[in-house]
């Protein structure tokens, strides 16, 4: 701010224009959008007014990503398109590789795969001949993503690793990680758990050791999902409980809600029995039942209870009978549905 108002004070327009654009950097790592969306904006304005192309396309690419967070995404694009078509004409093919990768990350938010692989891969070429390994490696885990999501697994696998690779070469432990992330979803979608679980494991390690409490957050997520395939639900539990802490600290109301969704997800699988009939089942659910308001050996009459949580109904099977003999007793969740049915007899002797 102190560079903005000597640079002003002295008429020098070019260097407010940069002192803008840092501005909304930092404006922008502070999730303070709109006085970061104000800087960029203003700072185009200037680097327009003057002639300085390079600094205007800048400040739109600037722009670019604070619409993209504010999920504005035919906004983001089209400042996107305009920052690379000033950076191809004035030759700057850093800038225009940038461009097209922002663009690229839009497409995907849109679920537009084909545009985003088209648009990352022209990305990809440009930033490999140029030598800007990060970009190219950046590229290549989102096109991972993008083929993850087409079930191209192979082809997802192949980018991750390839983007790992040069992450590693480069010392980018933040990119390591992403990459991490990647193979490990790809592992857990082939079933392949010790490998997603390894991979999660170092990426959640990474994340942690440099401060990104997303990316922590997010590996916890993904191995409570592969305890779960495998299910280890005390340790899907504890890991969906760690992810849920994190994300409720920094304000990311999405991972909140996703790790609670996981959380839902280990207590159907710990309710669910398969094969049923077991004591250990029986037991369970009784004291489940019992829990839930219900008192007394067996139920007379039709009956149904049900709150935010449980859904209990008793339902006579031999109808015929003036006084049934055998009772179904479900258990059911709305998000998990029929957890468990047992059987219950009466005894005729004391109907």
């Amino acid at each position: 701010m102190e560079a903005q108002e000597i640079h002003s004070r002295i008429d020098n327009e070019l260097g407010v224009a940069n002192a803008l654009d840092g501005l909304g950097n930092i404006y922008g790592a502070q999730s303070r959008i709109g006085e970061a969306e104000e800087a960029f904006g203003e700072a185009h304005k200037i680097h327009s007014r003057i002639g300085n192309d390079m600094g205007a396309a800048n400040a739109l690419s600037g722009l670019g990503h604070i619409y993209r967070g504010q999920l504005r995404y035919q906004a983001a694009v089209e400042v996107f398109r305009e920052a690379h078509k000033i950076h191809s004409r004035i030759g700057n093919e850093l800038g225009a590789a940038n461009a097209l990768e922002g663009m690229g990350q839009i497409y995907r938010a849109q679920s537009k795969s084909q545009e985003a692989e088209d648009t990352l891969n022209e990305a990809l070429e440009m930033h490999s001949r140029i030598g800007n390994d990060v970009g190219a490696a950046n590229a290549l885990n989102t096109l991972g993503h993008i083929y993850r999501r087409q079930s191209r697994n192979r082809e997802a696998e192949n980018a991750f690793r390839q983007a790992h690779e040069i992450h590693s070469q480069i010392g980018h432990e933040l990119g390591v990680a992403n990459a991490l992330d990647g193979l490990g979803q790809i592992y857990l979608v082939q079933s392949r758990n010790q490998e997603a679980e390894k991979a999660c494991r170092q990426a959640h390690e990474i994340h942690s050791r440099i401060g990104n409490e997303l990316g922590a957050a997010s590996a916890l997520d993904s191995l409570g999902e592969i305890y779960l395939a495998q299910s280890k639900n005390e340790e899907a539990k504890k890991a969906f409980k760690e992810a849920h802490e994190i994300h409720s600290r920094i304000g990311n109301e999405l991972g909140v809600a996703n790790a609670l969704d996981g959380l839902e997800e280990v207590s159907c699988a710990q309710a669910t029995r398969p094969g049923g009939g077991s004591q250990g089942d029986t037991a369970e659910s009784l004291s489940l039942w019992q829990r839930h308001g219900w008192a007394g050996p067996v139920p007379q009459a039709v009956g149904e209870r049900s709150d935010d949580s449980l859904s209990i109904e008793v339902v006579p099977r031999d109808a015929f009978f003036s006084v049934p003999t055998v009772w179904i007793l479900e258990l059911s969740t709305p998000s998990c549905g029929i957890l468990y049915q047992m059987t219950l007899h009466t005894n005729p002797h004391l109907t």
